[in-house]
């Protein structure tokens, strides 16, 4: 795998939990850019919080043990498509509802009754490719 510039990844300083084969399973701080700053702890936007990522180790032996500190990364372009699947696209599909909606005169509450409920199927189709898209959607052990 060819090493890719500050840039161009997303990096996170991690511990592992767990290891499963190559699957390790680390715990980030995620903080908001701000939560530094001195009335961070006045601000709503400087919240903090811990989250579980599942990473793969490029090799057996390059596995780490539990408790060890690691970093984390992936691509620019896998965090764009994993945006893009959580949130643009949906977003996308409730707008084009809305718009139809409107235009076909349809009420207020069915408006937003349908658009809310397009959703449904939108989220199921995503967990039923959920393999399919962690073949894509990957962090890596660095």
């Amino acid at each position: 795998m060819a090493k890719q510039s500050m840039k161009e990844s997303i990096r996170h300083q991690g511990t592992v939990e767990s290891v499963c084969g190559r699957r390790v399973t680390v715990r980030i701080q995620q903080t908001a850019a701000c939560s530094s700053c001195q009335i961070a702890t006045h601000c709503a936007a400087s919240e903090s919080k811990t989250k579980q990522i599942e990473a793969l180790a490029d090799t057996v032996q390059s596995v780490p043990f539990i408790g060890q500190q690691v970093t984390v990364s992936t691509s620019m372009r896998t965090a764009r498509l994993a945006v893009a699947l959580l949130f643009g696209l949906p977003l996308s599909t409730m707008l084009v509802v809305v718009v139809t909606a409107t235009i076909s005169q349809q009420s207020e509450a069915t408006t937003a009754l349908l658009a809310i409920g397009i959703l449904i199927p939108y989220y199921i189709i995503i967990w039923l490719c959920r393999h399919r898209i962690a073949h894509k959607v990957t962090f890596r052990i660095e």
